[in-house]
């Protein structure tokens, strides 16, 4: 973040241009330009959403389990979510 910030003074305050800024810090100017254009750096961002492949098609039945134990009297069984 600090460098971020450091690199945005640079661009914007002072006349210097990318391609000099780029050869000082090794940073390329595609994102150079990012960071001008940008007050905060970009989160990540997934593109797709997660797939659970192997578990898939048990969530059901899990979710049906914990369901049915959560009335249970006994407190030494612990089951988790499977939504975490």
């Amino acid at each position: 973040m600090d460098k971020w910030i450091e690199l945005r003074r640079k661009i914007r305050n002072q006349d210097i241009s990318l391609r000099q800024i780029s050869r000082e810090d090794g940073i390329h100017r595609q994102t150079l330009r990012k960071i001008r254009d940008n007050s905060q750096p970009p989160g990540y961002q997934r593109t797709k959403p997660i797939v659970k492949l192997k578990i898939d098609p048990y969530i059901d039945r899990i979710k049906a389990i914990i369901k049915q134990d959560d009335g249970a009297d006994h407190k030494k069984q612990y089951y988790t979510d499977p939504d975490y």
